[in-house]
């Protein structure tokens, strides 16, 4: 009767935290429940609203949270930023190559002298795609850097709040979704400064600077280009939002999952007495399947979007080719021109 009483009471804190919003397996609200190490984390609970919600101002604030585990590394953080401006200045200057050959090399290249000045072209490229090379390995080691030691000390301060927390907490945490948080969560910041960052800095930059380029070369069939920029972001907007939903669902079922996990193998002595075999494994196939619900509920909104993108992409060429070369046959524009306007897609699309 002791072990009985003692399951359903398990059974009766675990009902209790249902929808007070205990400890939600996601990466938001763990980050927002975090202090610096040695400094007491002001909650770990968070509201309905904050677990379905993730506006900007909350993710400033999770920013901000996570700065003083970041600022330890900062030059770390500095050099790949440098690395990474390198990498995407020679990139910038591909198209510009492209568009030289083209209208100036190849036109003339039986004269004497030519061939051997392309030679020193391609040679130039090559060194640049070298140069290029090195770039990308000091961003990506800089980044990851950061990304691991960060996730490691904020691994360690979660640990230490764990030990010092009241036990009237863990009367009401489920350990599975503590695990989960420990796990799966931290994973995700490691994540977000390994690469997602880098990637968003990216797009902005290179972007801006090619609209840049683009309308120094051609401003008419720049801006030709760059009309439908509204709906590619529109478009990244949309699938961004449901995106995050969709990872916030995962992650709630995946501490679940978690939480039923620990708990049937912590007490599998009570369940072997009682002969619930069979009901702890139907109910731990219903949380499975929830997660492959969840799983794939992500996975199809990134096939939703990878097509739209690749047509997004396809209308911009079709743009450059049919506008582009409309000017080419008028004498308006440089084949060259047209060539580096192509090679500019390319480098958007890195």
């Amino acid at each position: 009767m002791h072990h009985h009483g003692g399951l359903r009471s398990r059974r009766s804190v675990d009902r209790s935290t249902q929808g007070k919003g205990v400890l939600p397996g996601t990466a938001s609200s763990f980050i927002a429940g975090i202090g610096v190490t040695k400094r007491a984390l002001p909650t770990l609970r968070t509201t309905e609203q904050e677990r379905t919600e993730l506006t900007d101002e909350a993710m400033i604030t999770i920013l901000r949270r996570l700065a003083p585990f970041v600022k330890p590394y900062r030059r770390a953080l500095g050099f790949a930023v440098v690395f990474m401006l390198g990498m995407d200045l020679v990139a910038y200057g591909m198209p510009l190559v492209v568009g030289y050959v083209t209208d100036h090399v190849y036109p003339v290249i039986d004269e004497e002298g030519m061939l051997a000045h392309l030679g020193l072209v391609v040679l130039g490229l090559v060194g640049a795609g070298v140069f290029r090379g090195l770039m990308a390995h000091g961003m990506i080691r800089n980044y990851w850097y950061v990304a691991e030691s960060t996730v490691r000390d904020i691994r360690n301060g979660l640990y230490e709040k764990l030990q010092h927390l009241d036990v009237s907490f863990y009367d009401q945490a489920r350990t599975g979704a503590l695990m989960s948080r420990a796990t799966y969560d931290i994973q995700l910041i490691r994540n977000l400064f390994s690469f997602g960052i880098e990637h968003r800095i990216r797009i902005i930059l290179i972007t801006g600077t090619i609209l840049v380029l683009m309308l120094i070369q051609d401003w008419r069939l720049a801006l030709a280009v760059y009309v439908f920029l509204p709906v590619f972001f529109g478009i990244i907007l949309y699938f961004s939002k449901r995106m995050r939903e969709a990872v916030r669902r995962q992650q709630r079922q995946m501490g679940r999952l978690n939480a039923r996990l620990q708990e049937n193998v912590t007490g599998i002595r009570v369940v072997k007495a009682f002969s619930m075999e069979d009901a702890e494994i139907e109910s731990f196939e219903r949380q499975n399947h929830a997660m492959l619900e969840r799983d794939l509920d992500a996975s199809l909104l990134q096939a939703n979007l990878n097509p739209i993108l690749l047509l997004t992409d396809g209308v911009g060429s079709l743009v450059i080719l049919l506008f582009g070369g409309y000017q080419v046959i008028t004498g308006t524009m440089s084949l060259g021109v047209l060539f580096a306007f192509v090679t500019y897609l390319g480098v958007m699309g890195f």
